[in-house]
């Protein structure tokens, strides 16, 4: 991907292209140029991206399969968020609360839940920070905690 119109240079972590392959959300960090947040920018054919703009200080995407939406994670105190955004970056609305480490979201397969790692301690190292797998449906948001051990789970996935 060619990001030449794009201020910032050598920071961009965590891309993540849209399933139609016409968007890009990445989360910008430590680089020179741009401030941190989650970026989301265009795709056009040469595979120029343009109209980057930055969204919120956070990380960790994850696109819904009709490119309209993605789910990202916000930084607040004492941790971090879920939120869902529409795929400009606009209507950015909270699926969970901060206080705790909420972080690598996923879709499940017909898109009426999601699920994320949650670690309650204050450390949110991705080896030792005690994660937990939570699910939770779009309609009523309740977290379901699905594992309860000392490990640390991230980065779960769900298949149809």
């Amino acid at each position: 991907l060619d990001f030449t119109d794009f201020s910032g240079r050598d920071g961009k972590l965590e891309p993540r292209i849209s399933p139609d392959g016409r968007k890009i959300a990445f989360l910008f960090k430590n680089g020179k140029g741009a401030g941190r947040s989650v970026y989301v920018g265009q795709i056009d054919e040469p595979y120029k991206v343009k109209g980057v703009i930055p969204i919120h200080l956070g990380c960790f995407s994850a696109w819904a399969k009709d490119s309209s939406h993605f789910i990202m994670c916000v930084f607040t105190p004492g941790g971090t968020a879920l939120h869902i955004a529409s795929a400009d970056g606009s209507s950015l609305s909270p699926l969970t609360e901060g206080g705790a480490w909420n972080y690598f979201p996923g879709w499940s397969p017909d898109e009426t839940g999601y699920v994320w790692s949650q670690s309650p301690t204050p450390f949110h190292d991705h080896d030792t920070g005690r994660y937990d797998i939570y699910i939770a449906s779009f309609k009523d948001r309740t977290p379901i905690r699905l594992t309860f051990h000392d490990a640390s789970d991230i980065d779960p996935s769900w298949r149809p």
